[in-house]
């Protein structure tokens, strides 16, 4: 069918990024400096202006604004939870704290910043997750366009906030998370994966264990469908029963089919218990066709979050 052959050749552009565990932009190395506002940062600069795109100091009286390079990356795990890690550095002499961050990208509808209060002292540098807006989609899937930077709001020890906008000079890492989510988008016509509803909490063991199925389920078109592999969530840990991948495999013809799996609860520190919006988000693998597998995510009903806060309460005594 049309929409299953267009997404067998979607993803097959996702070769090299399933072939990695991240990819990684070219660090933007530029002493950054302090922006009115996003709006003004984004203005031409003028002649005199440095070549790498950051703007000039409003005056010579103002002090040296801090030394930062950025550069994005986007781990395997990343592409399924919807987001990208931006790998700050500070090459200065200044500590600084990162406040704020957000992506400033034409290609990504913009998004409340992100607020990590992280602190960075000279020559350290951090990873800090970062998610990205909708994407705009097009029959060429979706590119991060021209003039993209991460603004970001810095408090320096001692003194006041400083706004900043580092340019990233290189953008390949969002091009293809462009690409990626559009094919998950496509792939979302031909092919759904949900929790069984059949769930049974085991509490004979030394840890509880929730057991259940995930299923497969095809939308339009009648290739061969694949779910290749389940990843887990910050908070529960999901084990495929028996064999090899793939999890299930649907032949043309067959509509759904289901395979059981063991889910744990490890984790009970308090920082991973208040990732509470990230509980929920089970990435997993979907092959089309024979293509390389598209990332996307589980469909968690009301009914089996509840199940899973009991195996919650149960692992960490809640």
């Amino acid at each position: 069918m049309p929409e299953c052959r267009r997404v067998g050749w979607l993803a097959a552009t996702l070769v090299a990024l399933a072939l990695t565990a991240c990819q990684e932009s070219a660090p933007a190395r530029v002493a950054a400096t302090p922006a009115a506002s996003p709006a003004a940062a984004t203005t031409a600069a003028s002649p005199a202006a440095p070549a790498d795109g950051a703007t000039e100091l409003a005056s010579s009286g103002d002090p040296a604004p801090p030394a930062l390079s950025a550069a994005v990356l986007q781990y395997r795990r990343d592409q399924a939870l919807g987001i990208v890690q931006v790998k700050v550095s500070n090459d200065g002499e200044v500590p600084v704290r990162i406040d704020e961050i957000r992506l400033d990208a034409p290609g990504f509808a913009a998004l409340e910043p992100s607020r990590p209060a992280a602190e960075l002292d000279p020559g350290r540098r951090v990873d800090l997750p970062l998610a990205y807006g909708e994407i705009h989609c097009d029959d060429g899937g979706a590119t991060a366009g021209e003039d993209v930077a991460v603004a970001l709001d810095l408090g320096a020890a001692g003194g006041p906030a400083t706004a900043l906008r580092l340019p990233l000079p290189r953008v390949d890492v969002l091009d293809r998370v462009g690409t990626a989510e559009c094919d998950r988008r496509a792939l979302g016509l031909l092919a759904t994966v949900a929790f069984g509803t059949g769930w049974e909490l085991d509490e004979t063991g030394a840890d509880p264990v929730l057991r259940g199925t995930v299923g497969l389920r095809r939308g339009a078109g009648d290739d061969p469908l694949v779910l290749a592999d389940v990843g887990s969530s910050v908070l529960f840990v999901i084990l495929p029963v028996g064999g090899a991948p793939p999890v299930v495999a649907l032949d043309p013809g067959t509509a759904s089919m289901e395979a059981p799996i063991e889910v744990t609860a490890p984790r009970c520190d308090a920082h991973a218990v208040a990732e509470s919006k990230r509980s929920f988000v089970f990435p997993v693998w979907v092959g089309v066709d024979g293509a390389a597998p598209t990332p996307t995510t589980i469909a968690v009903d009301d009914a089996s979050r509840a199940r899973l806060d009991e195996l919650l309460r149960a692992s960490c005594d809640l």
